[in-house]
């Protein structure tokens, strides 16, 4: 009895270590990292093969594929990627996860290394206590490192003891239904535990200590490769419509490949071994590591090549539901300043779009006033959900570009608001409307409504800026003058007084929207 006890608390206790000094670690990388690796993400915008480096050289640095697939599907959610450029680095996160079973098998279990990490630990714990800065992330990461390998050590002593309880070797490699449920036990072991990292480290240990033979660990690493879906079904909740087909790529991914790997299994092993055996080495662990690696490297030669029809097939599977004002909109994202004001940005060109067409509606006079306004109540709501989304940004001016461009965002979106403001106008807009004179004003700049409308679409490279400044100023000129004109006729008798103050202000009203489409147009074509 005291010997299951003893058994059950060793692989508990290790799993359980194992599990903490991983997120130690892996929260000291990223610390020490900052948002160098979020930025690298975010700007990525080369070929799916540099997407797959990229993915794959991240999550070796931070050692988590989990944040680097979740951040990667925040960047699509707030369409700082595409879905395209997204699926190569999904792919190589997927790769750089394999980083940490290298790792435990050259090292862990190669030397007794219970005999330094309780020191590694105990140096970590004293920067982190002692120490400032960039410092103590780094000794969060030496900390989890030690935990991390104490946590392999007690997790293969563990092992060592099932032999006389759970008899795996009784699963036959030659058995289909065996084969099926060896898999099953790695994918059941990567979804409970919500870490492949932990379920190859655990998994590594079963085969040091004789618990499995190197046949069913190569079962269990095709499951628990299966098994990283988990990191999907996490996206989901909460994204975008972009987001989720982010997720849904990594699901596809992992579960395709996963049934490629499970059918074709011993057609791997033996290239493998004999690839082991010509760099000098026959260990289990390394040819697990070697074949786990294989596993992913070949799922991402198979599929890379077809990352367009997959980012297609993602569209057919989940399609677009209407446009969503805010569906870039993603607090996952907010506390990188670049990002987040790139994403409210994207956002307030979404709102222009909307609001100008708005503008150009009732200028045409093609529609009833409410057919025409009847898209601002969706930018209200935009409006009022990027302003609190901007209460999570907060840029320094320090950073000179990134400050700049987040004061841009909200300059464009005062005026935007303004513009709103200006459309639910009735007795404007009507007056507008009656006036042949001010109807023919208005619909004269029709064309460059167009322009400024193409290019929130991106159908043109570059905003008609001078154009709309021109039309701005021609307008305020036209009503300074007309003013004068005006305020004569009345005088003398030429114009009916209400008539004449129902134009002037509707004068007003036309140069108020020119100026505020001059300005949010300015704002939101900056470059940086």
């Amino acid at each position: 009895m005291s010997g299951i006890l003893t058994m059950t608390a060793n692989i508990i206790g290790g799993v359980g270590l194992v599990l903490l000094g991983m997120a130690i670690m892996s929260e000291g990388l990223q610390s020490l990292a900052g948002d160098s690796v979020k930025k690298l993400l975010s700007r990525f915008t080369g070929n799916p093969l540099a997407g797959v480096m990229t993915g794959t050289g991240v999550t070796v640095l931070i050692h988590s594929s989990s944040a680097t697939i979740l951040a990667t599907i925040g960047f699509v959610n707030a369409g700082l990627l595409s879905l395209p450029q997204a699926i190569g680095i999904i792919f190589g996160s997927n790769l750089g996860t394999t980083s940490t079973g290298w790792i435990v098998a050259l090292v862990g279990f190669k030397f007794h290394i219970s005999t330094f990490t309780l020191p590694l630990i105990t140096v970590g714990v004293l920067m982190k206590l002692f120490l400032k800065g960039k410092k103590t992330s780094i000794g969060m990461a030496i900390a989890g490192f030690g935990l991390l390998f104490l946590g392999a050590d007690i997790l293969q002593a563990g092992m060592r003891e099932t032999g006389g309880f759970i008899q795996l070797t009784g699963y036959s490699f030659s058995s289909w239904h065996d084969r099926f449920i060896l898999t099953g036990m790695g994918f059941l072991l990567t979804f409970l535990l919500q870490s492949s990292t932990v379920a190859i480290v655990t998994t590594l240990a079963a085969l040091g200590s004789g618990a499995v033979t190197m046949e069913q660990a190569a079962l269990l690493v095709v499951g628990l490769n299966t098994g990283k879906v988990y990191y999907g079904i996490l996206g989901f909740i909460g994204a975008s419509v972009a987001g989720k087909r982010s997720a849904l790529v990594h699901i596809f991914f992992n579960l395709t490949t996963g049934v490629i790997l499970f059918a074709f299994v011993d057609f791997f092993i033996p290239p493998v071994i004999k690839l082991c055996e010509y760099f000098g080495t026959s260990s289990p662990s390394i040819i697990i590591c070697t074949l786990h690696t294989a596993f992913n490297l070949l799922g991402i030669m198979f599929w890379l090549p077809f990352y367009r029809p997959i980012a297609l097939l993602m569209g057919r599977i989940i399609p677009e539901k209407g446009p969503v004002l805010t569906r870039f909109l993603d607090y996952r994202v907010a506390t990188v300043p670049h990002v987040a004001v790139e994403t409210a940005r994207l956002t307030i060109v979404e709102v222009a779009r909307v609001v100008l067409t708005a503008v150009r509606d009732l200028v045409v006079g093609e529609k009833t006033y409410s057919e025409a306004i009847s898209s601002l109540g969706s930018v209200d709501v935009a409006l009022n959900e990027t302003r609190k989304y901007l209460s999570f940004v907060i840029s320094s001016p320090d950073s000179n570009q990134v400050h700049s461009q987040h004061l841009d965002v909200i300059h464009a979106m005062e005026h935007l608001t303004r513009l709103v403001e200006a459309c639910r106008e009735f007795d404007n807009v009507c007056t507008t409307a009656r006036s042949e004179y001010l109807r023919k004003l208005t619909l004269s700049q029709l064309g460059e409504f167009d322009l400024i409308i193409k290019w929130l679409d991106g159908e043109i490279p570059e905003a008609p800026l001078h154009n709309v400044e021109h039309i701005s100023a021609m307008f305020a000129d036209i009503r300074r003058k007309k003013r004068t004109e005006m305020i004569g006729d009345i005088a003398q008798g030429g114009m009916n007084p209400d008539m004449g103050f129902e134009h002037l202000e509707a004068m007003r009203w036309i140069d108020r929207i020119a100026y505020h489409i001059w300005r949010s147009i300015l704002h939101l074509s900056q470059k940086y």
